[in-house]
């Protein structure tokens, strides 16, 4: 009885199967049905097994092909379809060996079998293709390594200290160059020009070459942004970093006539990336190095991590940035040089994430490092919080003001954004009191025509002079969904424009003592 039914799922398995690949699912599940009925036909089962790897073959299921395909050989060795279909199968997970190890126990088995001969010729030359495609990347990759290998072997015979910088890249794809013939290394080389922002990239500067050789070839004639021709060997200045076993940062001074090697393999000279780095500054500017040192370049701490020093020792700098993140927490937003903006951005963009957090640890984190616990910690774990509960990121926003009358440093004012006084916002409030001066509807009916404008719905409530002001229609809705504002508070934020609210000053950090 379970011959018969195993028989007849086979039948209709093949039916499906014969009417295409459309049904091929439907043959599959005969074939599955009659091999789950496990009848005593051993050659029953095994035209189960092969039909049903038939159809595995088609949908990719390649393991399954040899599963099934196994089960047949099992049941007779020299079965030519399944030694078949396993080659195909073995040859789509590229076992090669093993493909070619099939057809030929197909061809054993049945000499005359011309699908098994075309198979075998087809694996074949697909596998000499491949093997021959990872013979050479495996000898390009044996000539990189060795070419590696003797180029590190060159820089620690010449003394020459390197150092990478995590996930560098560079737009200048080129690499130091080592020639056996004449036991010389050739290095990419960068020029800087610091007080016109400008430099120059030398391919293969050859370490035997002096200092003053590239800059003759360099300032042989005068440069765009130099027309005057102030640039010149002989009235320039050329320094290189120093870095101490203490990370310490420092210039020192290159002669003319000094080689490169003699500068890559100074005691304190890191080449850094693969590339060697000049800075070149008009000898009369002599100012240039102290104000380098004291602003420009970030300390180096012993585990790798840079910052800004901003001209103060550590504890000063971080009683200073305590304060700053207090006032800014306080204050929604502070006026500060643009260095201690930038600073501040990331350790306000920490004291919301902790207030975001809520837990009791965040809490002692923030009374830890936040000064004024009394007001500053219930907004922090407060109202901001709930501000920027559906924010990933990007708490704070920087307004570049220019430079300071007097010294000249550049001023910034750094906010938390999505506030009332958001100054992004009060900008697209002045935008809209603009619009509604120059329209005739009133505030109500100009958002209304907004709002309709975006969904494609012109009604014609105002003229189109209300909509040249395209940030104003792309950006007003998304502000007052933010702030769940209605109109009444939208009109209270451009009186409080109009009229001067204090709530809307900026709190100017650089009057106070940091």
């Amino acid at each position: 009885m379970t011959t018969e039914v195993a028989e007849n799922f086979k039948n209709q398995g093949n039916e499906c199967f014969k009417q295409g690949k459309q049904f091929y699912k439907d043959a599959l599940l005969y074939y599955t049905n009659g091999i789950d009925i496990d009848c005593s036909d051993d050659k029953l089962n095994e035209t189960l097994y092969v039909n049903r790897a038939a159809c595995n073959l088609h949908f990719g299921n390649y393991r399954r092909v040899l599963t099934d395909c196994a089960h047949a050989l099992k049941l007779n060795p020299k079965n030519v379809k399944a030694l078949f279909r396993s080659a195909k199968a073995l040859a789509a997970l590229e076992m090669y060996k093993e493909a070619i190890d099939c057809c030929e126990h197909a061809l054993n088995a049945d000499p005359d079998n011309q699908p098994a001969k075309d198979e075998l010729k087809k694996i074949t030359t697909e596998f000499e293709q491949k093997e021959a495609i990872r013979i050479a990347r495996e000898q390009r990759e044996q000539r990189i390594r060795e070419k590696k290998l003797k180029l590190e072997r060159a820089l620690e015979k010449r003394k020459i200290r390197t150092a990478a910088t995590p996930d560098f890249k560079s737009e200048h794809n080129h690499e130091i160059e080592l020639d056996e013939d004449m036991d010389q290394i050739k290095v990419p080389t960068f020029f800087l020009y610091p007080e016109h922002n400008e430099s120059d990239f030398i391919q293969a500067f050859n370490e035997q070459d002096a200092i003053g050789e590239q800059l003759g070839e360099i300032f042989y004639e005068a440069a765009p942004w130099d027309p005057d021709h102030k640039y010149k060997p002989e009235t320039v200045q050329t320094y290189f970093e120093t870095e101490d076993s203490g990370g310490n940062i420092g210039l020192m001074k290159v002669g003319l006539n000094v080689k490169l090697l003699t500068v890559l393999s100074h005691s304190k000279h890191v080449l850094r990336d693969g590339i060697a780095r000049f800075i070149v500054v008009p000898k009369e500017d002599s100012k240039w190095k102290k104000d380098w040192l004291a602003n420009t370049q970030p300390y180096k701490m012993h585990h790798g991590k840079h910052f800004r020093r901003l001209n103060r020792t550590s504890s000063h700098r971080n009683s200073m940035l305590r304060n700053l993140a207090t006032q800014l927490i306080q204050h929604d937003r502070i006026k500060t040089t643009l260095p201690k903006a930038q600073e501040l951005k990331a350790i306000a963009d920490q004291m919301i994430t902790l207030g975001k957090r809520g837990d009791l640890h965040a809490k002692v984190q923030a009374a830890a490092y936040l000064r004024e616990h009394p007001t500053t910690l219930p907004k922090l774990f407060g109202p901001l919080a709930e501000r920027f509960k559906r924010r990933k990121g990007g708490y704070t926003r920087i307004h570049k003001l220019g430079n300071r009358f007097g010294d000249n440093a550049p001023v910034a004012v750094i906010e938390l954004i999505d506030g009332p006084g958001d100054l992004k916002n009060q900008y697209l409030f002045r935008a809209l009191a603009r619009t509604e001066k120059q329209t005739p509807g009133s505030i109500a009916e100009i958002v209304q025509a907004i709002q309709e404008k975006n969904e494609k719905k012109e009604k014609g409530l105002v003229t189109t002079a209300a909509f040249s002001n395209k940030s104003l229609a792309r950006h007003l809705p998304k502000v007052m969904a933010t702030n769940k504002w209605g109109l009444s508070e939208l009109e209270e934020q451009i009186r409080k424009l109009s009229i001067g609210n204090q709530d809307n000053k900026v709190f100017d950090a650089t009057s106070t003592k940091e």
